[in-house]
């Protein structure tokens, strides 16, 4: 049986925003750069030997269900830095090679999915190694306080420097820490024996 591949309507919106209000010649790098980028999230997944089960194409980006639904914290620590490890990397090789607008494009990507929000690979990332360390409950808790840091930081941020970059990042934070109260990989309660 094949993987099965859901696309939102949010999906269509806003790469068809991406397309037609592309200032310039960005659209195409920011269809590479996201797809390196996720590339590198089902390269590690196979190399964890989890099989993908179904691929949703969402406004964030991809969400990848796997079959293998109980993945170690260590794993899913493991397939959730691969995305943003893949875009720095490939940011480093693009500036090597002097695309500076490719090697811009996913170095922004790299930051913004290493933020600490849930839903993104910075708050997976946090999930994991915390509830690998202590427990679920405290790992949920410690992820909801990071969200709560960078939502108040970019508050801030956009008082003191007064730019509209900043109340965008903090609108999109506050949308998706709301978003990120659900995993796509179910839990077992708390097996502290999951290395």
């Amino acid at each position: 049986m094949g993987i099965k591949i859901n696309v939102s309507p949010g999906f269509i919106l806003i790469w068809t925003a991406v397309y037609f209000f592309d200032p310039g010649d960005m659209f195409l790098p920011v269809c590479v750069s996201a797809a390196v980028h996720e590339l590198c999230h089902l390269l590690a997944i196979s190399l964890v030997g989890c099989r993908v089960e179904a691929v949703n194409l969402r406004v964030i980006g991809l969400e990848i269900v796997c079959k293998d639904r109980f993945l170690s914290y260590p794993r899913e620590f493991i397939c959730a830095a691969a995305g943003p490890a893949g875009s720095l990397i490939f940011s480093i090789c693009a500036a090597e090679f002097g695309d500076y607008v490719l090697a811009g494009m996913n170095i922004s990507l790299f930051l913004f999915n290493i933020l600490p929000l849930k839903p993104l690979d910075g708050g997976r990332m946090i999930y994991a190694v915390t509830a690998w360390i202590w427990d679920s409950d405290r790992a949920e808790k410690a992820v909801k306080v990071c969200s709560v840091i960078v939502i108040v930081a970019l508050s801030i941020s956009a008082i003191v420097f007064r730019k509209w970059v900043f109340v965008y990042f903090t609108l999109v934070a506050c949308k998706i820490s709301g978003n990120g109260v659900k995993f796509q990989v179910k839990r077992r309660n708390d097996l502290r024996n999951r290395g």
